[in-house]
């Protein structure tokens, strides 16, 4: 996507009130020719913005990593063989510098490491929580994937267990988040009837298209167009995507989701579950 498209659709943010932009893939953000320059326009432009990346590129950014509120390097693994394995390259060693070079250019107070779990790299989870204190990051950040396929519910619940082991390394400079009550959706039913919260958070794809959902941003039959035909504020707040959201059909959506916590919170909300009023 063109640098002038890009800021375009910044400005248009903005103006319609949006708070913060997350570059993210996808792909690797920071393979776009402008990256520096984008993300620098959009924190002059008054967004809170985060960056989540594979760590390769990391240098095109260090001068300007203390605009960003987080940065999260995708490692999802400790160790060279289950990276290789979970990513599919052997960039390991190299991405362990740009974080090690990154945490020292600044204090490293906004930068985490991201860990998907996703059934292939269970045993490096525990060791993923002593590497990144060591390299000096902020935090790291556990969730299980939301996957196509089926994963045995013992290599799930190993995972959790392991996470909460991990658990016991936080302090006053060094966070580990947990994922919580995602665990439990992995496998449970949804304990609400409507997705309403995705509409809290957009994507714009490298192409333009914009999805109903993260989650959805590969089905053209949840794509609510594209910005190279239509202004972002007509596609969102279309008709088509009232319709979608009403004709959701929630067995059909992957698990876990981020808006699962989210649409029970909403719905508590809405019906006064927790009688708001008496809190």
């Amino acid at each position: 996507m063109d640098e002038s498209v890009i800021k375009n659709i910044l400005v248009e943010l903005k103006d319609i009130g949006v708070k913060a932009i997350e570059f993210s893939g996808g792909g690797e953000p920071l393979t776009h020719p402008s990256a520096r320059e984008i993300m620098k326009f959009t924190a002059e432009l008054g967004f809170d913005i985060g960056l989540v990346t594979n760590g390769l590129l990391l240098n095109k950014i260090l001068d300007i990593s203390n605009l960003f509120k987080f940065i999260r390097i995708s490692l999802d693994a400790a160790t060279k063989e289950v990276y290789y394995r979970t990513h599919g390259v052997n960039t390991f060693n190299t991405v362990i510098d740009n974080i090690y070079k990154a945490t020292n250019y600044f204090s490293g107070n906004n930068i985490g490491i991201g860990y998907l779990i996703t059934g292939i790299n269970n045993e490096d989870i525990l060791d993923a929580t002593i590497l990144a204190k060591k390299l000096g990051v902020r935090f790291i950040q556990y969730r299980p994937a939301s996957l196509e396929y089926s994963v045995n519910e013992n290599i799930w619940l190993e995972a959790k267990q392991l996470v909460d082991k991990a658990l016991a390394f936080s302090d006053e400079k060094f966070q580990v988040f947990g994922a919580g009550i995602k665990w439990g959706h992995i496998n449970e039913r949804r304990y609400y009837y409507k997705c309403y919260t995705n509409s809290l958070v957009s994507v714009i794809k490298a192409n333009g298209d914009v999805p109903m959902c993260v989650l959805k941003r590969n089905n053209m039959d949840s794509i609510l167009g594209n910005i190279y035909s239509s202004s972002f504020s007509n596609i969102f707040f279309s008709k088509k995507h009232y319709n979608l959201i009403e004709n959701n059909d929630l067995l059909k959506c992957r698990k876990p989701c981020k808006h699962d916590s989210y649409n029970i919170m909403y719905e508590c909300y809405m019906q006064d579950l927790l009688h708001m009023n008496f809190i």
